[in-house]
């Protein structure tokens, strides 16, 4: 995961941005076109991710780490059973 909140944020950002594009139009889901939407240059989402591909699959562990923010912030979770 990301070393700073803020990188975290624009990487949430950039995935977010890049599933509607590639929801919308999967064959035309370029970094361009991801680098408009986002208002983030292209040099900066590839320092972040090196390719579309590693934005997309970065979206499973971004919803694991949102999921463990959220049960940190519910009192006694552990103690939670189904």
């Amino acid at each position: 995961m990301p070393n700073t909140p803020r990188e975290l944020a624009r990487k949430e950002k950039i995935v977010a941005a890049a599933i509607a594009l590639y929801t919308e139009d999967r064959a035309g889901f370029t970094m361009t076109k991801l680098a408009r939407k986002t208002r983030i240059k292209k040099v900066e989402i590839y320092r972040l991710f090196n390719s579309r591909d590693a934005i997309l699959k970065f979206s499973y562990p971004l919803c694991v780490h949102r999921y463990r923010a959220m049960i940190a912030e519910i009192d006694d979770f552990a103690s939670w059973s189904f």
